[in-house]
């Protein structure tokens, strides 16, 4: 028997939010192994700042992904229409689904505690994993799959609460500094030596000498894509050429 359910969800619209100068703004930077970096924004300052981490999930996926393709390797390609190593990619699949479930489950929380908030993301784009080995890129497919689910849960349980969601232009928000807009750099320490990679754990700023967690620092500046603050600006388009 089947019985359906009506919820009516009363949520103001993102104009109508946006020209409230007291407006909380939840946003969410999503990684592999810290999986989301949430930080609340109000009054031009954060006001609380969640990191949750992957607890382990990225090694563990690898090592099951590592394990299908030796098994792979050995038994040659599979037949068409037949699939392999079935039990090891149901329980990497469990393993998303679990993860993206509860992290979606933390961002609803943090947006619970401040009603009418708008809750914001970064536009996901497709990355094609290439290079390394073969384990490495189907992990890496599998952390994109796992960023695209948590966004799609953490919207839906939002908007069960009143909450609604926007997408932001990504341009930028790991590369330029959230406190006075300059463009900065990625780095880390090794060795007690300050040595500058592109995926380093942290951000510098060359002209206000700002040092900061590197997901802390680019969730804080989908806040400014979202005001369109300093470069994030819409482009002009080119006016159309005259007739001769």
């Amino acid at each position: 028997m089947h019985f359906p359910q009506v919820k009516k969800v009363a949520a103001k619209k993102v104009k109508e939010s946006k020209a409230d100068p007291h407006l909380v703004t939840v946003a969410v930077d999503l990684n592999v192994k810290k999986l989301a970096v949430i930080t609340v924004r109000q009054d031009e300052r954060i006001i609380e700042t969640v990191f949750v981490s992957d607890h382990g999930l990225d090694q563990a996926r690898f090592r099951h992904l590592e394990r299908i393709a030796k098994k792979q390797w050995q038994s040659g390609k599979p037949v068409k229409s037949e699939h392999s190593n079935q039990q090891l990619w149901g329980h990497v699949r469990r393993m998303n689904e679990d993860a993206a479930h509860k992290v979606s489950r933390s961002i609803a929380n943090v947006c619970a505690k401040y009603p009418g908030c708008v809750l914001l993301f970064e536009r996901l784009r497709k990355i094609k994993p290439t290079g390394a080995s073969k384990s490495r890129r189907m992990n890496r497919r599998q952390a994109n799959q796992l960023r695209g689910k948590i966004n799609r849960y953490a919207k839906d349980k939002a908007y069960v609460q009143g909450t609604v969601t926007v997408e932001v232009n990504p341009h930028g928000t790991s590369q330029y500094c959230s406190r006075c807009g300059a463009k900065g750099e990625r780095f880390s320490y090794q060795g007690g030596k300050r040595i500058q990679v592109k995926w380093g754990k942290l951000f510098g700023c060359p002209v206000c000498h700002f040092e900061v967690d590197a997901d802390w620092n680019a969730s804080v500046n989908v806040h400014r894509s979202f005001y369109r603050e300093w470069h994030w600006q819409p482009r002009k388009k080119k006016p159309p050429p005259k007739a001769a």
